[in-house]
């Protein structure tokens, strides 16, 4: 799943790159921010299917992160030209402690009780 998740990525930020030129970085961002939040409340009613979850969990929030990714990075690097390099290097370690974050969020919502999927689970009538 993560590599579809970065490949999606890598796409997301072409994407990102022109829709940013065009309609600017808050609006960018704000809808790599829409599609992220809709592909992970999408993946709670997908669980069911390993294709639609991978559609759901890993290609629409890596083209929502791929989006939202270049925002930050073309502003800092407009604001801060001399230091582009810090400037990207900051973004770099707010986007990976934000998924160190958020992976904690999502075990939440999706796998509440940390369930092992190979297991039957005795609380789910469709198993019994």
């Amino acid at each position: 799943m993560a590599s579809v998740t970065t490949i999606f990525e890598a796409i997301g930020i072409n994407i990102g790159g022109q829709v940013s030129t065009v309609l600017g970085p808050r609006m960018t961002s704000l809808i790599g921010g829409l599609f992220f939040s809709a592909g992970v409340a999408l993946t709670y009613f997908t669980l069911d299917s390993f294709y639609l979850t991978l559609l759901t969990n890993s290609a629409m929030t890596g083209l929502a992160v791929g989006l939202a990714y270049t925002a930050p990075l073309a502003c800092a690097f407009t604001w801060l030209p001399q230091r582009t390099g810090l400037a990207a290097g900051i973004i770099l370690s707010g986007c990976g402690a934000g998924a160190l974050l958020f992976d904690q969020v999502q075990t939440f919502f999706i796998n509440p009780y940390n369930l092992d999927p190979t297991v039957p689970n005795e609380l789910d009538p469709s198993e019994k």
